[in-house]
């Protein structure tokens, strides 16, 4: 395709604006569901490092400021999702010493192991961009340009990896859940931005291209295994839920469809203790009379239908402790 800066330039910086606000939606829906279960702590925890890479290798390298500003902030906001991951993960599954998950919302400890992490995550992180950049510059200098390329490629290669464990979260859960829909499809959006602009440049990126597409397309197969594996964990919840029967009572009993029984009469062991609640069971010998019919004999259809209410009274009761 024809070289074209103007187009260039502008994809390529609203792709990169859609990559330094695509972790926003994911800290907001965190923060608004007070829980991360079925967000992968190590996908966060992987950006923030693909992000550290690249932000690196964009200051010697001398690009935009666009494109220096964005790993910068997307470096930030991964790390706020991953110390959400680690907060809600303390809250969801405490220690032995801890509270349940309404106090230990609300524990100091917890916040402040959480806030810990954080400080020492990023202060550790700008002192390894300090140095490496100037590692960087001196390499420049002296006329070799592979550690940037390294950095580069490591950066592009971690933004694939980090998909990897999310999967493993999916398929854990059987579902997709845990994460924004605003977050993916910024993430595929700003890919799609990404790969048109290498269309305009006058030397054609194969390798930004693979990691674009990649990123699009695993994003993307996300997306296709919500839509299979959803409905399905909601059909199995609700057969979970339509197959117990609480029947309200002075004491709590959950009765299943497996407590009832047929009994037929001729097979209740004599032994059996009369159920409280239900008519005593009682045989006559044909032709006996029956008082509510007063002086009437009883006819052969009046003693059929009575066996078979009694036949469908019998039950067996739950196990009392």
């Amino acid at each position: 395709m024809k070289e074209n800066k103007t187009v260039e330039n502008v994809t390529a910086t609203i792709g990169a604006v859609l990559w330094a606000v695509q972790g926003v939606p994911q800290i907001w829906k965190s923060y608004r569901t007070k829980s991360t279960k079925g967000l992968s702590p190590h996908l966060m925890i992987t950006w923030s490092l693909s992000s550290l890479f690249f932000a690196t290798y964009t200051v010697p390298r001398h690009l935009s400021i666009p494109m220096t500003i964005q790993p910068h902030i997307s470096f930030i906001f991964f790390s706020i999702s991953w110390a959400q991951c680690l907060y809600h993960t303390n809250v969801e599954f405490p220690s032995s010493d801890s509270h349940d998950s309404e106090e230990g919302r609300k524990d100091p400890r917890i916040i402040r192991k959480t806030l810990i992490c954080l400080g020492v995550w990023l202060v550790c992180c700008g002192a390894f961009e300090g140095i490496s950049v100037q590692l960087l510059w001196i390499g420049k200098r002296s006329g070799t340009e592979i550690p940037m390329t390294v950095y580069c490629y490591t950066s592009s290669a971690l933004s694939v990896i980090g998909l990897l464990p999310q999967y493993y979260e999916i398929f854990k859960l059987g579902q997709v859940r845990g994460v924004s829909w605003g977050f993916v499809a910024i993430d595929i959006i700003g890919a799609i931005f990404g790969m048109i602009s290498l269309f305009f440049r006058a030397k054609f990126d194969i390798a930004a291209f693979v990691v674009y597409a990649l990123t699009a397309a695993m994003m993307t197969l996300i997306v296709v295994l919500a839509l299979i594996l959803n409905p399905r964990a909601t059909k199995r919840r609700r057969l979970d839920q339509s197959s117990t029967i609480v029947i309200p009572s002075a004491v709590n009993t959950t009765v299943t469809p497996s407590t009832f029984v047929d009994v037929p009469l001729h097979e209740k062991n004599e032994n059996d203790s009369h159920e409280p609640g239900y008519p005593e069971p009682v045989t006559r010998p044909n032709g006996a009379m029956n008082p509510e019919l007063g002086n009437q004999a009883e006819s052969p259809m009046t003693q059929v239908h009575e066996a078979d209410s009694l036949h469908h009274l019998a039950y067996i009761s739950p196990a009392k402790p």
